[in-house]
């Protein structure tokens, strides 16, 4: 019997002055071990030096998937294209939060 992952994954999120929109994915139910892309852009309203974040959360559990610097400059657009590996360890229903 295949394990499933579920997406409920990345719709627009405004953080901290920030606003983040996400492009839809491919389907809502993944397989443990398949890789999803995760695009779209974040806008900010103020420079800002900071991390952009990719989560995943698991009935509370916090699981970091990808943590970098980004250097925003107001009112630029910053694109984003990530490929993650989601985990196979990981069988508890999970979503997906993205922040900068």
């Amino acid at each position: 019997m295949k394990k499933v992952f579920y997406a409920f994954l990345f719709l627009v999120i405004p953080i901290v002055n920030a606003l983040i929109l996400i492009d839809s994915l491919d389907r809502d139910i993944y397989n443990l071990g398949d890789t999803v892309t995760i695009s779209g852009y974040a806008l900010q309203d103020k420079n800002m030096l900071g991390t952009f974040e990719i989560d995943l959360i698991c009935d509370g559990d916090k699981v970091p998937l990808l943590i970098k610097a980004v250097n925003l400059k107001r009112g630029e657009q910053y694109d984003f294209s990530e490929k993650m590996p989601l985990p196979f360890y990981e069988t508890r229903e999970c979503f997906g939060v993205v922040s900068v």
